[in-house]
């Protein structure tokens, strides 16, 4: 039976998303934007495309361990995070959406 993920964010005629193993192998959300880099007091992130489910954007330090995790609520697709208490250095980010990572990449800190 046809799976066409309404409502999952992710484009509908996408030949990207294989079935391996009883399990489905989803590429990350198209569109996830995150700026400034570097940034300093205050954090904007982008989804390009709605969810139906909430997320959370993660911000790990350079050792891997978690420095801030927000909650974004179904729907939203944006918001802007403060930066208050970090350091400077260089972080990870990611989306986690349903459990599975949604989108990341890398942001510096500089005061």
């Amino acid at each position: 039976f046809p799976n066409y993920r309404l409502g999952t964010g992710y484009p509908v005629c996408d030949s990207n998303i294989v079935y391996t193993a009883g399990r489905f192998v989803v590429p990350p959300v198209q569109g996830v934007q995150v700026w400034p880099n570097p940034a300093s007091e205050e954090l904007q992130l982008e989804i390009g495309l709605q969810s139906a489910w909430p997320s959370r954007f993660r911000l790990f330090n350079s050792t891997g361990a978690l420095a801030r995790e927000w909650e974004l609520s179904a729907g939203q697709v944006g918001a802007s995070f403060r930066l208050d208490g970090l350091p400077n250095g260089m972080y990870f980010w990611e989306l986690v959406r349903r459990g599975e990572r949604a989108g990341n990449g890398k942001l510096i800190i500089t005061k």
